[in-house]
C-alpha cells in the first residue's frame, strides 16, 4: 500500500520528503507543507528548513540559476536556508542564496532572493521589508474573541455550520475573522 501511495504521489508531482532528505535535504520538526510545493530536485542537498516550518501551497525552493549558462557557460548555485519558526505564504518563490531567520514570515506571491533577518515580515517581487514581527502582532491584535475551531482548519474543511455563520458575522463587522 506504502508503494502505490509513492507512485501515485510521483504521478501528481507531490515532493516525496523521504526521497529529498536521502539526498541531504535537511528538515527539521514540525513541518508542513502545502500542495504543489516544488524542491529542487538537482541540488537538493542545498535546502535546509528548521523546526515549525510551515510553506503553504506551490511554494517554490530553487537552489540553481542556469540564465547565465547560454552566456557565460556558468550555473549559479546557493543554498535555501529557512530559520525555525517560519512561515512562507501561498506561490512564493525561493531563490538560490536565500536565508530566511527565526521567526519570519514571507508574504504569498513574493520573490525572495536575499537574507531575511529574523523576526520580520517580507513581501513582494523582490520581497522587502513590511515590518517587524512585533509590529505586525500589534496590527492583527483584535478586541473580540477568536473562534475555536479546533484545528479545522488544517485537518478538516467541514467546518461546523454554526462556526461558519459566526465566521460570516465577523468578517461581515470587522472585515476580517481569526480562528485557533
Amino acid at each position: 500500500m506504502k508503494f502505490l501511495k509513492k507512485i501515485i504521489s510521483k504521478v501528481r508531482g507531490d515532493i516525496i520528503l523521504e526521497d529529498y532528505i536521502k539526498c541531504g535535504t535537511k528538515i527539521g520538526t514540525g513541518f508542513w507543507m502545502g500542495d504543489k510545493c516544488q524542491f529542487d530536485w538537482s541540488f537538493p542537498q542545498l535546502i535546509k528548513i528548521g523546526n515549525n516550518v510551515t510553506l503553504s501551497h506551490n511554494v517554490d525552493i530553487i537552489c540553481h540559476d542556469a540564465s547565465l549558462q547560454k552566456h557565460l557557460g556558468v550555473t549559479k548555485l546557493g543554498t535555501v536556508e529557512i530559520g525555525d519558526n517560519v512561515f512562507v505564504g501561498a506561490h512564493t518563490i525561493l531563490l538560490p542564496g536565500t536565508v530566511i531567520g527565526r521567526n519570519s514570515i514571507i508574504a504569498a506571491g513574493s520573490v525572495v532572493s536575499s537574507r531575511i533577518p529574523s523576526g520580520e515580515i517580507w513581501g513582494g517581487v523582490p520581497a522587502i521589508k513590511i515590518c517587524g514581527i512585533d509590529e505586525f502582532i500589534q496590527k492583527h491584535k483584535f478586541n473580540y474573541t477568536a473562534i475555536d475551531a479546533s484545528n479545522t482548519f488544517h485537518s478538516n474543511i467541514n467546518i461546523a455550520i454554526d462556526t461558519k455563520r459566526r465566521i460570516d458575522e465577523l468578517i461581515t463587522r470587522y472585515g476580517k475573522a481569526y480562528i485557533k
